[in-house]
């Protein structure tokens, strides 16, 4: 017993191909009883058995296989500005987006890779709402501007056909569980970038008050006695 996908179908005959890519003929006499061509489609999963023919190899005993939908994670990495840059067939799963912001830095190509690495270590496959926050600091009477990546990162499922239900119930089982892992690295991620930050405005309120205090040190020295 074989299975495979029907890849030509007419009102007369149609062709399937097994899984080492080879073809096989069929018509309304090599369908199990009850199924009707009409009720197949380019596509289907048909379960059969093969024999050799004068013409080529020949599909016996078809029948119908029954596909059960899985969700599983996403391979495409989706980095967008759109909140909704999902196909059709991939879903964003709920509950599994946070907000993640990058540190500071001069270029936002600097803060939208770091924020594209953060992503990828997490195991998160979405990013979207991607946005460049801007920032003007001061040293002195120098003003310079900084840039933050931000945007909410989570996961996305998509459909896959499988045989068996049991398979689709553990395909998607499965994904659930990866998505615990990755919440709790988006949660790790976002309290360290957050603590960058912080110690990033710590640096500059330091340069700041030095700064105001060797001002107010030459001008009080400048006064007179």
């Amino acid at each position: 017993m074989k299975t495979g996908k029907i890849i030509s179908l007419s009102d007369r005959f149609g062709f399937v191909i097994d899984g080492e890519g080879t073809s096989h003929y069929f018509n309304q006499r090599n369908l199990l009883q009850g199924l009707k061509l009409q009720d197949l489609c380019i596509g289907d999963k048909l379960s059969f058995t093969p024999s050799a023919g004068r013409k080529g190899m020949i599909a016996n005993g078809v029948g119908k296989l029954e596909m059960h939908t899985a969700l599983v994670l996403g391979e495409r990495m989706i980095f967008s500005r759109k909140p909704d840059p999902f196909r059709s067939n991939e879903h964003p799963m709920e509950g599994s987006f946070i907000t993640l912001q990058s540190s500071w830095h001069r270029s936002p190509d600097a803060a939208r890779e770091e924020l594209r690495a953060v992503v990828a270590a997490t195991g998160a496959n979405a990013a979207v709402n991607v946005c460049m926050d801007a920032k003007t600091f001061n040293s002195g009477n120098y003003h310079y501007t900084m840039h933050a990546c931000r945007a909410s990162v989570g996961l996305y499922r998509v459909e896959r056909e499988v045989e068996t239900a049991q398979d689709a119930k553990e395909l998607t089982a499965d994904s659930e569980t990866q998505s615990q892992y990755v919440r709790s690295s988006l949660e790790t991620s976002r309290k360290m970038l957050e603590a960058e930050r912080r110690k990033q405005a710590r640096k500059k309120t330091i340069v700041f008050v030095a700064a105001a205090a060797f001002i107010v040190y030459v001008f009080s020295n400048m006064l007179p006695g």
